[in-house]
């Protein structure tokens, strides 16, 4: 049995005031942000942010309460990255 091509990614929530400069940030890493909601592997791209955001806020028990209404975001690894010798190793700068 094959497991169908896949991505391992980060799942955070993200402020959303704070959202436009984490993307530009996380370009220069040679790392993608998906904003759950418009990822194209979501069909109900909506539904699917609420169960994240959910899910995550509910875990933490009160922690993150401040947090509920913050956009569910996947990081992924850029094709720079996904390929490679260290695909996991930071850039130097």
């Amino acid at each position: 049995m094959r497991r169908e091509p896949h991505e391992n990614v980060a799942t955070v929530l993200v402020d959303p005031a704070l959202l436009p400069d984490l993307e530009l940030e996380l370009v220069e890493l040679d790392l993608w942000a998906w904003p759950v909601r418009s990822a194209p592997i979501c069909a109900d791209g909506p539904r699917t942010e609420f169960q994240v955001r959910r899910r995550l806020v509910e875990a933490q028990r009160g922690a993150w309460d401040c947090a509920a209404d913050w956009v569910p975001v996947w990081i992924s690894f850029g094709e720079r990255r996904s390929s490679g010798d260290r695909p996991a190793e930071a850039p130097r700068r």
